[in-house]
């Protein structure tokens, strides 16, 4: 369980900027998508390629943690 904390306060971080600034936040990027957190919509939003995923904050952490949404740099 301290990965799935560790991973869970950093989004939190994350989640808690972009309440506090009342603007959308990138987390992370996976390649050349980007993950957001939307505090109009209070979810993660997770645009891969065409398609987008809204995520709550313990949903995106167990996804990571599962090996989905894992961010990764492009060379």
């Amino acid at each position: 369980m301290p990965i799935w904390g560790e991973i869970f306060l950093l989004l939190y971080k994350v989640k808690r900027k972009a309440e506090n600034e009342n603007f959308a936040v990138v987390a992370y990027t996976i390649g050349k998508d980007v993950i957001v957190y939307d505090p109009t919509i209070k979810k993660f939003s997770c645009r891969i390629g065409e398609i987008t995923f809204h995520l709550t904050i313990e949903e995106l952490t167990d996804s990571i943690v599962d090996g989905a949404f894992v961010p990764i740099q492009e060379d």
